[in-house]
């Protein structure tokens, strides 16, 4: 897979080349499972691992969504308004 790469020439011009993502992309990626509670995906999401989404896997590593941020804030959101 390519991206662009932005950049300037001698001039001074703004151009964008591809790039290959392989380089610069996370290899170590962090993962939860659907058995995961929402209080435990706190952690993951905290302000030393500055992570914005974690994939979520299936038994057998199988990809099935992404988690973000904004998905545990709703969650507790509405958790919070079904308490009231």
């Amino acid at each position: 897979m390519r991206c662009l790469k932005a950049g300037r020439n001698e001039r001074g011009v703004a151009f964008a080349k591809p790039e290959v993502i392989g380089p610069i992309m996370t290899r170590k990626v962090r993962v939860t499972s659907l058995q995961r509670s929402l209080a435990d995906l706190i952690t993951l999401f905290g302000s030393t691992t500055g992570h914005h989404s974690v994939p979520m896997i299936a038994v057998g590593g199988k990809l099935v969504g992404i988690i973000t941020q904004s998905d545990l804030v709703a969650a507790f959101g509405r958790a919070a308004h079904l308490a009231i």
